[in-house]
């Protein structure tokens, strides 16, 4: 619904993806001569981006210190806050690198540029365990399911459908992700940033993840 409201009030060639909102409520106002709605629009819009962004770091900084604490990750992730009960050091590790990131992805191009950079390593690295939800979905097709499993209504065909469906749809949003923006003045650049990021990440994460596989299963064998 917002989505469309936006479109009504702008054409889609006017819209901005940083500020594509607010433009749509500023039109909209002036055209009724409701100027005061404008700031009290931006005050709450920037409430509610602050308490997202808040919410979202704080649940995200839960996955390094969860990890910490299984040792895939050094134990200090795994540490609490003598007062604030808090993972402070996954969230000042993340905080790290979420200023590192920006200004990376603020070389050689605009505010912008880097915005759409950001977007889409984070959609990227979003959607690849996707793909690996929808293969499963496709692969267990092929196995009998015990009494208590709950089928997908419809029986395999509809999974099997599904599956695909959720497949394609989730490749297709990586490949446009490495598609840079038409206003990007370096696209090269930018597709460059996308492509390094991306490998950057699952290099890392990879890593971390084996590294810590090893650890665990030398500390199992020991007891």
């Amino acid at each position: 619904m917002g989505t469309v409201g936006v479109l009504l009030a702008l054409p889609h060639n006017q819209v901005s993806d940083l500020e594509g909102l607010m433009q749509a409520i500023t039109e909209t106002a002036a055209r009724l001569g409701f100027f005061w709605i404008i700031p009290l629009a931006a005050a709450l819009i920037a409430i509610s981006n602050l308490g997202a962004a808040g919410a979202y770091l704080a649940a995200v900084a839960r996955l390094p210190f969860v990890a910490g604490i299984d040792r895939f990750l050094p134990p200090v992730f795994g540490k609490l806050h003598s007062r604030w009960r808090t993972p402070y050091f996954a969230l000042l590790v993340q905080a790290g690198c979420g200023v590192l990131f920006v200004f990376l992805g603020q070389a050689g191009t605009s505010v912008k540029g880097a915005y759409d950079v950001l977007v889409s390593l984070g959609i990227i690295t979003y959607f690849i365990p996707y793909l690996f939800l929808f293969a499963a979905m496709f692969r267990l097709q092929r196995e009998q399911a015990s009494p208590d499993v709950i089928r997908v209504p419809g029986g395999k065909p509809t999974a099997l459908f599904l599956s695909c469906v959720g497949f394609t749809t989730a490749l297709l949003t990586i490949v446009l992700s490495f598609v840079p923006s038409p206003e990007e003045r370096n696209p090269g650049l930018a597709v460059l940033k996308i492509v390094g990021g991306t490998g950057v990440l699952l290099a890392i994460g990879s890593l971390l993840y084996w590294t810590g596989k090893r650890r665990f299963q030398k500390t199992a064998a020991h007891l």
